[in-house]
């Protein structure tokens, strides 16, 4: 994939929805298209480009250790997780069967 460094996202992700489709290209960098027209609004996100994968794994780290330390509140559960995971593979039985899924489907 194209990007200025290539171990800082690990390909370019694009998600068709019902309203559009979310893309991802490999500096990071979100955009949203809806259907129908040819211009993509970036989608504003914070992301530190420092360090491997934007620093995902040291800022996760760092969100657990305060939740167990200070008792901060976590940003989401592990049922969120699981509703994520689910959410994966729906992707892989649209693209194994060429069918739209819906995701309510999968809790």
């Amino acid at each position: 994939h194209v990007a200025d460094n290539r171990r800082f996202v690990m390909g370019d992700a694009w998600n068709d929805g019902e309203a559009g489709t979310l893309s991802l290209n490999g500096n990071g960098e979100i955009t949203y298209r809806r259907h129908g027209t040819n211009d993509a609004v970036p989608v504003p996100i914070k992301m530190r480009g420092d360090r491997f994968a934007g620093g995902c794994v040291d800022a996760f780290q760092a969100h657990v250790v305060a939740h167990l330390l200070e008792d901060e509140p976590l940003e989401n559960s592990g049922r969120d997780y699981i509703r994520n995971l689910n959410i994966v593979d729906a992707i892989y039985a649209s693209a194994a069967s060429g069918e739209k899924i819906d995701i309510s489907l999968y809790p």
